[in-house]
């Protein structure tokens, strides 16, 4: 709907809250609704707790044109704010990325005695999930919702135990799994791929094997789990299980599927593929079937390219909770307050890593530098200074968990790896990817990511 155009009709004055009603269904502008807010303060009508949510709601759907930074400052001043409010706002917060805030405006409406419903805590767990410090928050609202009575609610404990699941804790979210009532496909999915991301496939094929109606989502995290495993012949097995089943497969399914083809060298079976999406008319990536040529030469056109039209390369940054704090690092980050401190604790790791064989990986680099110049640029990567400041901040043997925001690259990964043997140190790191789970050298990858 177009902006509304001053003045508003006589049936807006006449009879506010119907014809409001009916502007605030079809309007999607926000300045519209900043009219509509304008007659609503007029007639009274935002004293009124009813249309005053659904204002809210309408500024909520249009994020990104200013309407939720609109909707919190009219919140701030209601005076009539309902549960519904409150979760309105809360569910807008955790889908914009200010997750942060979400969780903020919860606490606030727990100060304000404000009652809970079982929507609250689905939204609130989805902001939960998005912050670097997820566990113990998602530990402190599992509290409140026990306590809130909201335990046994089906939508509620799913989206309790797919936060569990994606924060890579599968012992807690299998400990609520099996204390759940009653289950749903959501619940099943949301094991098994938590188990599946996890690098823990045996669980998950258990889990997947007990489950009696198994829908796309289920045969679809099985395969990305086996592929993400190496499981290659594994996956392409359950592929066409799925389609005996009858089971139409998503585009996640087929590019898993393809994917296990290339590694195996399976072109019958990568063509009959290629055949069924064809047949479908399903678009995929388009990465997916080409031949890489020469890709030296077309990085440099990219970065070129990139330079030319001002397209800024998303920087690497790795998050770190600590005692309630998180603290963000990003390559050779000196700004830190404790800098100093955290760069010799990383030399001293890195002396006695290199005593125990361990050589800078700069194959991934494609960078035209000297070796040692490649060196010096793997060596100070925002997740191996999280590491560091994990070191100075812990005690000798306490869990270290990192959230970076691209993936982690070959040898932060095998830096991880080391540092778990010689130190004995557990590291659980969440890439934009999946969760590698680093014990006694081994990762729960299988050096696949």
């Amino acid at each position: 709907m177009a902006a509304l155009l001053l003045p508003l009709p006589n049936s807006v004055l006449l009879r506010p809250q119907a014809a409001c009603t009916s502007l605030l269904d079809k309007c999607s502008d926000v300045e519209g609704l900043k009219q509509i807010h304008a007659t609503m303060v007029k007639t009274g009508l935002v004293l009124d707790a009813v249309p005053a949510s659904r204002l809210l709601a309408a500024l909520c759907r249009s994020p990104d044109d200013g309407g939720l930074t609109y909707a919190l400052l009219l919140f701030e001043r209601l005076r009539c704010r309902n549960t519904f409010m409150w979760n309105t706002m809360i569910r807008a917060l955790s889908d914009s990325n200010l997750p942060e805030q979400a969780v903020i405006l919860y606490c606030q409406m727990r100060s304000d005695a404000m009652p809970h419903n079982p929507y609250t805590f689905p939204f609130l767990l989805k902001a939960c999930v998005a912050l670097p410090s997820a566990l113990p928050e998602t530990q402190q609202v599992h509290s409140h919702i026990i306590k809130h009575g909201f335990a046994s609610e089906v939508y509620t404990a799913n989206s309790l135990l797919r936060v569990y699941a994606k924060s890579g804790c599968t012992g807690s979210a299998r400990k609520l799994f099996d204390r759940m009532p009653c289950r749903d496909a959501i619940t099943w999915n949301s094991m098994i791929d938590g188990y599946a991301k996890s690098g823990r496939l045996e669980m998950a094929r258990q889990l997947f094997d007990l489950m009696e109606e198994k829908n796309v989502v289920s045969w679809t995290s099985m395969i990305t789990g086996c592929v993400e495993n190496c499981l290659f012949k594994e996956a392409l097995e359950l592929f066409g299980e799925m389609l005996v089943t009858e089971v139409e497969a998503d585009a996640t399914a087929l590019t898993s599927a393809l994917t296990a083809c290339a590694h195996l060298g399976a072109l019958d079976q990568g063509r009959w593929i290629h055949t069924y999406i064809k047949k479908r008319q399903m678009q995929l990536d388009p990465a997916l079937g080409c031949v890489l040529v020469d890709i030296w030469k077309q990085s440099l056109t990219t970065r070129k390219l990139m330079r030319e039209r001002g397209v800024l390369k998303l920087p690497g940054c790795s998050s770190i909770s600590v005692k309630g704090s998180v603290h963000e690092f990003v390559v050779g980050d000196r700004s830190h307050p404790q800098a100093e401190k955290i760069h010799l604790e990383w030399e001293s790791i890195l002396r006695r890593l290199r005593k125990e064989g361990y050589v800078a990986s700069t194959d991934q680099l494609l960078l035209d530098l000297e070796e040692e110049e490649k060196e010096a640029a793997v060596g100070w990567h925002s997740e191996k200074l999280a590491i560091a400041f994990g070191f100075i901040s812990t005690e000798p043997g306490t869990t270290i968990r990192i959230v970076k925001n691209l993936r982690v690259c070959a040898d932060c990964h095998a830096v991880s790896k080391l540092i778990s043997k010689v130190y004995r140190r557990k590291i659980v790191m969440r890439d934009r990817a999946r969760f590698h789970v680093f014990v006694d050298g081994t990762c729960s990858c299988k050096d696949y990511w």
